[in-house]
This record gives C-alpha cells, sequence and structure tokens, in this order.
C-alpha cells in the first residue's frame, strides 16, 4: 500500500471519529436542562441551533473566546 493511501486513509478515520464525536456533543446539547444549559453558559436556542447542525459542519459556539478547548 502506498503512502499516500495510507495517509488517505489515516484521514479519512480522523474525520469518521470526529464526526462521531460532535453527533455524541450535539445529542447531550440536545438533551440537557435549563439549568445544566445556564451552568455551561448557553441559551436554549444555542443549543437547539449547535444540536441540529450537520454532523460535518464544525460548531457554530465560538469556545475559544469562552476560554474553552473548541470541540474538533
Amino acid at each position: 500500500m502506498g503512502a499516500w493511501l495510507k495517509g488517505a486513509r489515516g484521514w479519512a478515520l480522523e474525520k469518521v471519529a470526529i464526526w462521531q464525536q460532535r453527533q455524541r456533543y450535539r445529542a447531550y446539547l440536545a438533551a440537557m436542562g435549563e439549568r445544566e444549559l445556564r451552568d455551561v453558559g448557553l441559551c436554549r436556542t444555542d443549543a437547539e441551533r449547535e444540536a441540529n447542525r450537520a454532523f460535518w459542519r464544525p460548531p457554530a459556539i465560538d469556545e475559544a473566546s469562552r476560554g474553552r478547548t473548541p470541540w474538533t
């Protein structure tokens, strides 16, 4: 197997893992209650908007400006 194919395969596997992680986070956001959302500094509208994003789209929530590590 050529080096470029190994690299492409690794890239693809990494992308799938990132997409799965986003889906888990977004499902968790959708299930959070009002108090939990307040605890993390989100309103219901922001949480729903993020939860409804397609798995391949990066997060809309700007975590970096809040001093947190951004989602992958």
